[in-house]
């Protein structure tokens, strides 16, 4: 990937990079896109659901997706399935947001794009660079 740092913030291709935030919870979307925008430089879109965030995925094209493991209808594990299976989804990494992250994944799972999980409830100050950090490590 062609990424840069500017000021702290995360660049992709000389412009911010887009991410997609698929929580259900209304609060941590907006926090997300607050915390993410302002003291990270990202490009922000948010869903409500997995389902929401398949039918946006083809015109946000997001750089990276913060998901949400538990929602209803359907899960993150499911959305993430559903993802590989798109064109706009299959190589596009994945963060894991989570209030009950799963030891075994925590360090992510490279085979399937997943960087790694950040667990709710997080220090939104310290999101950001969470964020890019899980990102370089890719």
């Amino acid at each position: 990937m062609n990424e840069t740092r500017e000021h702290g913030m995360l660049r992709g291709a000389g412009h911010a990079v887009r991410v997609l935030c698929v929580d259900d919870a209304p609060e941590i979307r907006q926090v997300v896109q607050l915390v993410l925008e302002q003291l990270g430089g990202f490009d922000v879109h948010l869903a409500g659901s997995g389902e929401e965030a398949l039918l946006r995925l083809p015109a946000i094209l997001p750089n990276l997706v913060l998901l949400d493991q538990y929602m209803p209808g359907i899960d993150g594990r499911e959305t993430l399935r559903q993802l590989r299976q798109s064109e706009a989804g299959r190589d596009v990494p994945v963060i894991f947001l989570s209030a009950a992250a799963e030891t075994g994944l925590m360090g992510g799972d490279p085979l399937n794009g997943v960087l790694g999980w950040i667990e709710k409830p997080f220090d939104p100050l310290a999101l950001p660079e969470r964020v890019m950090k899980l990102w370089n490590e890719q």
